[in-house]
């Protein structure tokens, strides 16, 4: 993956969690393997840059198939799950990977300024890692 990429991802989850009408209240993301970190990198952003949100994280067993020519193979992985949230359920709350963020008054009131600002200011920031997947 690389850094165009990234921000391109990381700009539509902004955007799901600051649409207009405030519909979306949770995204999730799942990586596995190499993606890991970068799954991490995101969710460290987005929770910076928008307040007042939940974080889930379990590690997740993942099996992938592989077909092969004489029968399917399945492979074990680990993944992770990371769901940011406004409104936890009370299962969700309970978890052990749940984490609520403190409320920063000054971000209450954010405008798509302040995401353009946002994202510019850690794109650049993200253009100097190189991510190995």
């Amino acid at each position: 993956m690389d850094t165009l990429e990234l921000t391109n991802y990381l700009c539509q989850s902004e955007q799901k969690l600051r649409d207009r009408n405030y519909q979306q209240q949770a995204i999730e993301q799942l990586g596995t393997e190499g993606f890991i970190s970068i799954c991490d990198l995101i969710q460290e952003v987005i929770t910076k840059t928008t307040s007042g949100l939940s974080q889930i994280t379990p590690f997740k067993s993942i099996y992938r198939n592989y077909n092969n020519t004489r029968n399917d193979q399945e492979s074990p992985s680990i993944g992770i799950r990371i769901k940011l949230t406004y409104n936890p359920t009370e299962a969700e709350m309970r978890q052990s990977g749940h984490q609520m963020r403190e409320q920063d008054p000054r971000n209450q009131k954010r405008n798509q300024n302040d995401l353009y600002q946002s994202i510019k200011k850690y794109s650049s920031e993200l253009s100097t890692i190189k991510f190995k997947v």
